[in-house]
């Protein structure tokens, strides 16, 4: 408020009263402003007190939601981690289940072959044993055999003289028909 200024004409008392009333007003004034400003620094202490409270609960309500979305991921790591390891268990495991019935798969096979090619081989060899010159030749040679183990003890004389025997030159080929002849003959000759 404006301060009046009174002239030093006037009396002495009306200006010491309005001094003191200046005086006094001005300590109204101060002590008002005073309290106000107490109030408002007081207010003002009260709202940075507020104000540090609330971000301190904003930071403790953070630092848990920080800490539970840590959790959760360590979770889900650990989740994801177990998942990967059972999975890869499970693949290794069909792995080695497929090898295994790969090699068995091949070691029948490798058997079955070996079966087959021994199959062969003894047909072969049967086939080759029993074509119609084998068994024709065959026949013949025992009939030779047994008519000259027969003629040696059937024609022996008083004397003991050695009869040599000439062998006789094989065959080279025979058809079927002639070889037919040849053992029926040979047989016939085996049987007198």
């Amino acid at each position: 408020m404006p301060l009046l200024r009174l002239s030093r004409s006037a009396s002495s008392m009306p200006l010491a009263a309005g001094e003191r009333a200046l005086a006094d007003y001005r300590v109204k004034v101060q002590e008002k402003f005073s309290a106000a400003r107490a109030q408002s620094e007081q207010e003002a202490e009260g709202l940075r007190a507020q104000l540090r409270e609330q971000e301190l609960t904003a930071k403790m309500n953070l630092s848990e939601a920080v800490a539970a979305a840590e959790r959760e991921r360590d979770e889900a790591r650990a989740k994801l981690t177990s998942e990967l390891a059972v999975r890869d268990s499970r693949e290794e495991q069909a792995k080695a289940a497929h090898e295994l019935e790969l090699a068995q798969a091949k070691r029948v096979s490798d058997e079955l072959i070996r079966y087959k090619d021994e199959e062969i081989e003894r047909l072969k060899d049967m086939k080759v044993r029993l074509s119609t010159k084998m068994v024709g030749e065959s026949l013949e040679q025992h009939c030779e055999t047994e008519f000259n183990r027969l003629r040696m003890t059937a024609f022996l004389t008083r004397t003991s003289r050695r009869i040599t025997m000439r062998p006789r030159a094989p065959r080279a080929t025979l058809s079927s028909a002639s070889a037919t002849r040849a053992a029926t003959r040979s047989f016939r000759l085996c049987s007198r």
